[in-house]
């Protein structure tokens, strides 16, 4: 009996380890693809692998850099976004099911970057706070007006940012987790509100 029940948790046990998903995983802060990409076995609460592109748009030119991971957090799957304070930015996050689904690259999607007739308050410091200088006019999706303050992982430490500007809506809706699932520090503040006529 103690043989048969030893026999059992082992294949259990196999079971369960044998079900967890793999994906790739990096972090590459120069540029869309991974230069030296490895592989991580996923808890197995988690159904989804990730790939999540950021580009930076300062002045004429775009800066771009790429992670990719277990999408411990469903709410990651779902960061999508572009905001504009003075500096464009936009985010897009990819989730798939399967073993190593994450390992090709992503694109950034056509960037709509009409004028939409919404302004906010703008501004960018590297401070706790930031006081507004200038009107940001919205383009595209970017219908709400936000301001943010935290913490943000710059590869080595943590620096304090603040901004405010126009933010697509589903910035306000979803409550981003913090480092090491994104690069913000546990803390941060990020308000919404609508425009003012």
């Amino acid at each position: 009996m103690k043989t048969a029940l030893s026999i059992c948790l082992v294949f259990s046990i196999t079971i369960e380890t044998g079900s967890c998903l793999v994906c790739q995983k990096c972090n590459d802060l120069i540029g869309r693809n991974c230069t030296e990409p490895s592989n991580e076995t996923c808890a197995s609460s988690v159904k989804s692998c990730l790939t999540n592109l950021v580009a930076t748009k300062i002045g004429g030119k775009f800066y771009e850099f790429v992670t990719k991971f277990c999408a411990t957090n469903p709410i990651l799957c779902h960061m999508t976004y572009n905001v504009s304070n003075g500096i464009e930015s936009y985010n897009v996050a990819k989730c798939c099911g399967g073993d190593l689904c994450n390992n090709g690259s992503i694109t950034l999607p056509p960037i709509n970057r009409t004028e939409n007739g919404v302004q906010c308050p703008g501004c960018f410091a590297k401070a706790e706070n930031c006081t507004p200088t200038q009107n940001i006019k919205c383009r595209g999706p970017q219908t709400k007006c936000y301001t943010f303050s935290g913490g943000i992982y710059n590869g080595t430490q943590f620096e304090r940012w603040s901004h405010q500007g126009c933010t697509t809506e589903n910035v306000c809706g979803h409550r981003a987790p913090t480092y090491p699932e994104t690069l913000l520090q546990d803390g941060y503040t990020l308000t919404c509100s609508d425009p003012k006529p």
